[in-house]
């Protein structure tokens, strides 16, 4: 003997009902962490080409272009273009003593309307020659 189980006639369709209020938000939901680790991957690759170009302004002939060349170079070797959607805007300053370096640009869009910027910086002192100290 086999049991059926039924539904009673009012919640008939219930389910479908169920997953139309739920599947937005949860397609939402997953687009929102995919965007993310996007957004986190542009990031990460922007500072590794940022602190790159930080080193080379902070040789002891380093200048404020080179940084810029140098940022722009590996942004691009490292695969920035593909996670980002703007090109880099890199600034580079270097003053008596410290150099700073930064880039600006948007990661890949997942979620339309909605641009997640992505700001690094990275600096630090100017390599300076020091004779050595005699007694």
């Amino acid at each position: 003997m086999r049991l059926r189980l039924r539904r009673p006639a009012s919640e008939r369709g219930s389910s479908s009902l169920e997953l139309a209020l739920l599947a937005p938000g949860l397609l939402l939901l997953t687009l929102l962490i995919v965007q993310t680790a996007f957004w986190f991957h542009a990031r990460q690759v922007a500072q590794a080409a940022v602190e790159q170009g930080a080193r080379a302004t902070r040789a002891y002939q380093g200048t404020e272009d080179r940084g810029r060349r140098v940022t722009t170079d590996y942004f691009g070797r490292l695969g920035g273009p593909k996670v980002t959607e703007a090109p880099p805007n890199v600034n580079a300053s270097r003053g008596a003593t410290n150099v700073t370096v930064t880039l600006t640009t948007t990661s890949v869009k997942v979620i339309p309307f909605w641009s997640w910027p992505v700001v690094v910086r990275a600096g630090g002192p100017i390599e300076q020659f020091q004779p050595p100290a005699g007694p």
